[in-house]
């Protein structure tokens, strides 16, 4: 299988952008953890809900398919 060419930073970024994206940030490794510890909390919240409205109940019942369908037709 042929490898596709990596592309280069410098083909899309200046410089000075490219340096302020690979700059090191303490506050920005925080930040990307509380927000992935946020997603996870609200995909928790969200299953819950879902569950109290009898959605995951009859998601067991139905092909992956139409699990989409469902949840599209509960919101």
């Amino acid at each position: 299988m042929a490898v596709a060419p990596r592309a280069q930073p410098e083909d899309f970024f200046s410089t000075e952008e490219w340096q302020a994206l690979t700059a090191r940030s303490s506050w920005r490794g925080l930040w990307v953890v509380a927000h992935c510890w946020a997603v996870i909390g609200a995909a928790m919240v969200a299953h819950r809900l879902l569950e109290r409205r009898g959605v995951t109940a009859r998601m067991e019942t139905q092909p992956g398919y139409a699990s989409l369908l469902t949840l599209a037709a509960a919101a």
